[in-house]
C-alpha cells in the first residue's frame, strides 16, 4: 500500500509540474504584445484577448498597433498618393487621412485598451509585385521616393492615445516602438514619447487624493 501511495504521489507531482509549466508558458505568451497589422483585425483579437485576461489574469494585455503596415499593400499606397511628378527627383508624400480614420474607428469599436504600443516600423511588402519602398520624410534618398510625414504620424498616434485615455477607466500605458535605422527623426520620437507620458499622467491628476 505504501508503494502504491508513493506512485500516486509521484503521478500527482508530475501532473502538478505539467500544469505549472503550461500556466507559465501561457502567462509568458500573455505578456507578449498582440501585433495588429490591419485595422480590421483589431476588434476580434482584442475581444478574445480581453476575455482571456479577465477570466485568467489580472495583468492587462498589451496591444501593438503596427500603424504603417497597411501601406505594404501597393493599392492602398496608390490610393493615398498625389499625382506623380515628372521630375527625376520626386518626393511623393502619403496622405494618411484615410488610414488614420480606419485606425481610429477600429480602436473606438474595440474594447478599451489600457496598454497600447504604437509600432511605427515602416511597412513590409504584402507581396513583392508592384511594391514600392516607403520612407520617412527625414530619410528619403536623393533620387526621391514615397514617404510618410513624421508630423502626420505623430498626430495619428497622439489622437489615438488621447481617445484611448478618455475611454480607459484607471491607469493606461503607452509605448512607442520604432527603428532608428529606417531614418526616422530620433528627436521627434523622443518628443512623441514625452507627449504620451503626459497623457499617462492625466489619470493621476484626475484621481482624488
Amino acid at each position: 500500500m505504501k508503494s502504491q501511495a508513493f506512485i500516486l504521489s509521484q503521478t500527482q507531482l508530475h501532473i502538478l509540474l505539467a500544469l505549472q509549466a503550461l500556466l507559465t508558458l501561457t502567462s509568458l505568451k500573455m505578456d507578449e504584445p498582440r501585433r495588429i497589422t490591419e485595422p480590421d483585425l483589431l476588434g476580434d483579437i482584442t475581444n478574445r484577448v480581453s476575455n482571456l485576461a479577465t477570466s485568467t489574469y489580472t495583468q492587462p494585455p498589451k496591444i501593438a498597433l503596427v500603424l504603417l503596415q497597411p501601406l505594404g499593400n501597393p493599392s492602398k499606397v496608390a490610393a493615398s498618393l498625389p499625382p506623380r511628378s515628372f521630375s527625376p527627383h520626386y518626393h511623393q508624400y502619403v496622405n494618411l487621412q484615410r488610414l488614420s480614420r480606419q485606425w481610429r474607428q477600429a480602436v473606438a469599436e474595440a474594447p478599451p485598451i489600457s496598454h497600447l504600443i504604437f509600432d511605427l516600423s515602416l511597412p513590409r511588402p504584402d507581396c513583392e509585385e508592384d511594391f514600392e519602398k516607403v520612407y520617412w520624410d527625414t530619410g528619403v534618398p536623393e533620387e526621391g521616393g514615397i514617404a510618410v510625414k513624421t508630423r502626420d504620424v505623430m498626430t495619428l498616434v497622439i489622437t489615438i492615445a488621447t481617445e484611448t485615455r478618455m475611454r480607459v477607466e484607471g491607469k493606461v500605458k503607452f509605448e512607442v516602438k520604432y527603428e532608428a535605422s529606417e531614418g526616422v527623426s530620433g528627436r521627434a520620437m523622443k518628443l512623441l514619447g514625452k507627449q504620451l507620458g503626459e497623457l499617462e499622467k492625466e489619470y493621476q491628476k484626475d484621481t482624488p487624493l
